[in-house]
């Protein structure tokens, strides 16, 4: 049986009592305290971030306004158009003043790979140049 915590008053609104005397927390507190804020600040940019720049969801969401209104059931009564995660993302942040931080991509260069962007059995294959080179430093530049 679960008893209610003893001297919380519940539902009158009444004010803590005040406290004279010497603070029970210390600046080391505050500074930790802050600290810790700091961090989660960053890791929501970060997130959000990840998020925004994904190219995953770029996909979804093009394919998903390619598919038009989104229906309620099978009855076909009720549309809305489609709700994008990445606008709803934008548009907290916006209401918060934070901005995402955009993720670094890693790219490479395929030019002197002699690889067209087109998938042919040559660049498909285990036996490709690419999937059988030792030496990846002189087959890929990365930026």
């Amino acid at each position: 049986m679960c008893m209610p915590d003893e001297g919380v008053q519940s539902g009158t609104g009444a004010r803590p009592p005040k406290r004279y005397g010497a603070h029970i927390h210390t600046e080391a507190d505050f500074a930790t305290l802050k600290r810790r804020v700091g961090q989660l600040e960053k890791m929501v940019e970060d997130l959000c971030g990840a998020l925004l720049y994904s190219d995953d969801l770029s996909l979804l969401e093009r394919n998903a306004a390619a598919m038009g209104s989104v229906y309620r059931d099978g009855s076909f009564t009720e549309s809305r158009e489609p709700v994008f995660a990445r606008n709803r993302v934008e548009s907290v942040l916006q209401t918060y003043g934070v901005f995402a931080r955009p993720q670094p991509h890693r790219w490479v260069h395929l030019a002197h790979l002699n690889i067209s962007n087109q998938a042919t059995p040559q660049n498909m294959s285990p036996e490709s140049n690419v999937a059988n080179s030792t030496n990846t430093s002189d087959t890929l530049a990365t930026y």
